[in-house]
């Protein structure tokens, strides 16, 4: 397995993390998805009561995103993964396995 670092993600992580998740899931899953990535980060956000999001990086280029959150209205208090895209030049490289 090649060393990774994770981070946290940011505002400034949207356009990169939008692209990743376009090369693997589609482009319209990318459109929900820089909506969503924004949203998350807006301060009192009313719709989760959790919400954390990592980067995978290596050699200072975003190269990976996941995510987990709990949605504050849910009778159940789900947990869910939100987000989850390798770039395809780095799956089965063990960044999965980082990020999880």
């Amino acid at each position: 397995m090649q060393d990774f670092t994770l981070r946290d993600f940011t505002e400034k992580d949207i356009i990169v993390s939008t692209k990743i998740i376009e090369r693997t899931l589609g482009k319209s899953y990318a459109q929900s998805a820089k909506y969503d990535l924004a949203a998350g980060l807006e301060l009192g956000n009313t719709r989760y009561s959790f919400l954390e999001r990592k980067l995978a990086i290596d050699d200072n280029r975003p190269i990976a995103i996941a995510g987990i959150y709990s949605l504050k209205n849910h009778p159940k208090g789900f947990v869910g993964v939100c987000w989850f895209a390798v770039d395809l030049e780095y799956q089965r490289r063990g960044v999965v396995s980082i990020l999880m």
